[in-house]
């Protein structure tokens, strides 16, 4: 998901990349669609973690996907994670960035989500590197993210993978 379109503001900042968003939530992509700067930021709405979310985006599409915070709250992370191996171009990257979150991290009406999303408590850094694996990429790093983490307003530790088709 694209949330607001937080990050894409981030990677706008590099020129040339043409920038495509999915996001599942109404609310959220119409705020990313506003957002300045993001005007040419491609938003499609739904998901990516089921069989027929495939259809979205064809073969080979995307040189990199890049998601923050994503993985904890995928109902299947392994057909997202093979949805996204098949849209990704020969030799492209996933940039995977998320947390070790664990069952306190979740609180309000979030809390009926633990059960329910099986990463939303992964206090570990292998599991998303092992999906992965499973879905056909190579992990090619997988590293704490100590700038973030030494953050005052970070709360639960941050990690990214980076892995190649």
């Amino acid at each position: 998901g694209a949330g607001t379109g937080a990050l894409c503001k981030v990677l706008a900042r590099q020129p040339g990349l043409a920038m495509t968003a999915i996001e599942p939530a109404p609310a959220m992509l119409a705020r990313l669609v506003r957002r300045a700067g993001l005007e040419s930021v491609v938003a499609v709405p739904g998901f990516c973690d089921a069989q027929f979310d495939r259809r979205h985006f064809g073969a080979a599409q995307f040189d990199v996907i890049v998601s923050r915070q994503l993985a904890n709250g995928l109902f299947d992370p392994l057909t997202a994670f093979q949805n996204w191996h098949h849209w990704l171009k020969p030799g492209g990257a996933v940039i995977a960035i998320d947390g070790a979150y664990g069952r306190d991290a979740w609180t309000g009406v979030w809390q009926e989500e633990i059960d329910v999303l099986p990463l939303s408590a992964t206090q570990s850094t292998a599991t998303v590197p092992y999906l992965l694996e499973v879905a056909g990429f190579k992990v090619e790093a997988v590293r704490w993210m100590d700038a973030v983490n030494a953050l005052p307003s970070t709360k639960t530790a941050r990690y990214v993978v980076l892995a190649r088709k």
